[in-house]
C-alpha cells in the first residue's frame, strides 16, 4: 500500500513539472506613432531650400528695400530760374534718386527810361541733370547738379548822329549770355504711398565757361545820307555796346544762390 502511494505521488509531481505555463501575447499598441526617417535625397532638398531662402533674405537686406524702381514727373518754383519741370527717378534701394529739369520764362518791358523807351526784354532757359544721395533712405538728401542756362537780353536805343549830317537811328541790341554750371545742394523730398511728392532745396549755382554773344540791328535811320558805319562809329553807340558787354560778362561769371521754394510731383 505504501509502495503504491509513493508511486502515485511521484507520477503527479513529474506531470506538473513538465507542463509549460500558458502566457498570452500582449495586445498590439495601436496608439504608438511610427517615426519615418527622411532619406538622404530629402535631406539634400531641405538643405538646398534653406540656403536659397537665406540667400534671398541677404539680397533684400543688401538692397535695403524690396520696393521697385519709381519714375515720376514734377514742377517747381525756384530762384534764379523761376519755373522748372521735369522727370524723376528713384532707385529701389531708396539710397539714390535723380531728376532731369527744364525751365524757361520771359519778362518784357523792364527798366523803361530815356535811353530805353521800350524797356528791356529778358528770356531765360535752362536744362540740368540732378543726382541725389539719401544718407538715411528718407526725405533728406545731398545732391549735385550739372546744367546750362541761357539769358537773352533785348533792348532798343535811339542813337543820335552828327557826322556826316545830323540825324538819328534806332539800334536794337540782342545780348545772349550762356554758361554751364555746377549746382551742389541739399534738400528734402517727402513721398506719400499713393505717389504724391513735395519738396524744397537750397544750393549754390557756380558758373563754368560763360560766353557773351552781342548782335545789333539798326533801323529807322532819319537821314538817307547816314550809313550803318556812321552810327556804329558814334561815341554813344560804342559806350552802349561796351557797357552791355561788360555787364553781361559779369552776370555770366557771377555765382548765384539757388532756392527751390516749392516742389510738387507724382511717382508711378
Amino acid at each position: 500500500m505504501k509502495l503504491i502511494f509513493t508511486a502515485l505521488f511521484f507520477l503527479s509531481f513529474t506531470a506538473i513539472a513538465q507542463t509549460d505555463p500558458v502566457v498570452a501575447d500582449p495586445a498590439p499598441d495601436t496608439e504608438t506613432a511610427t517615426i519615418v526617417q527622411p532619406t538622404p535625397a530629402q535631406k539634400a532638398t531641405i538643405t538646398e531650400a534653406a540656403k536659397k531662402a537665406e540667400s534671398e533674405t541677404e539680397k533684400r537686406t543688401e538692397s535695403g528695400s524690396p520696393e521697385p524702381h519709381h519714375f515720376g514727373v514734377h514742377a517747381d518754383l525756384n530762384l534764379p530760374h523761376i519755373l522748372n519741370y521735369g522727370v524723376d527717378y528713384w532707385h529701389a534701394s531708396r539710397w539714390f534718386s535723380g531728376a532731369i529739369n527744364f525751365g524757361g520764362y520771359s519778362l518784357n518791358g523792364l527798366a523803361k527810361g530815356t535811353d530805353t523807351p521800350n524797356g528791356v526784354d529778358l528770356k531765360f532757359a535752362n536744362q540740368e541733370l540732378m543726382l541725389r544721395f539719401h544718407p538715411f533712405r528718407g526725405s533728406f538728401y545731398a545732391g549735385l547738379g550739372y546744367g546750362s542756362h541761357t539769358i537773352d537780353v533785348k533792348t532798343q536805343r535811339t542813337i543820335s548822329v552828327t557826322t556826316p549830317v545830323p540825324g538819328s537811328a534806332d539800334v536794337e541790341i540782342l545780348d545772349v549770355i550762356k554758361a554751364n554750371y555746377l549746382l551742389p545742394h541739399v534738400g528734402w523730398i517727402w513721398t506719400w504711398p499713393f505717389g504724391l511728392t513735395l519738396g524744397m532745396d537750397v544750393g549754390y549755382l557756380s558758373p563754368i565757361n560763360p560766353s557773351v554773344d552781342l548782335t545789333t540791328t539798326i533801323s529807322n535811320i532819319s537821314n538817307p545820307l547816314i550809313t550803318q558805319s556812321d552810327i556804329e562809329a558814334t561815341t554813344e553807340y560804342q559806350n552802349a555796346r561796351s557797357e552791355i558787354i561788360d555787364q553781361s560778362e559779369k552776370v555770366g561769371k557771377t555765382g548765384l544762390p539757388y532756392w527751390t521754394m516749392f516742389r510738387i510731383g507724382f511717382l508711378f
